[in-house]
């Protein structure tokens, strides 16, 4: 209540008040921002390689959902290879 009266007490440390607040809510907002930003934009990679008999597929920045994903994508195009192995993270 305190730092009410005072942020009230003339126009210059009200205007200083709302600009310092104005301004942490902004960079806060800023900060989440940059994080989302950061989360959505994760470039996956899909590499498949063979060996031999065996079919490598390496799978990098992605999940659970995306190995699945490829691993069907596999069998429908009849990707012939040894036995399907996920290391996880």
């Amino acid at each position: 209540m305190e730092l009410i009266k005072f942020a009230l007490t003339s126009f210059w440390t009200w205007a200083g008040t709302l600009t310092l607040i104005s301004a942490t809510v902004w960079a806060i907002g800023e900060a989440a921002e940059r994080v989302a930003k950061a989360f959505r934009s994760r470039k996956r990679t899909v590499k498949i390689s063979r060996m031999g008999e065996e079919v490598i597929i390496y799978i990098s920045n992605a999940g659970q959902d995306d190995v699945d994903r490829i691993i069907q994508i596999c069998d429908a195009k009849n990707v012939e290879g040894g036995h399907t192995q996920y290391a996880g993270r």
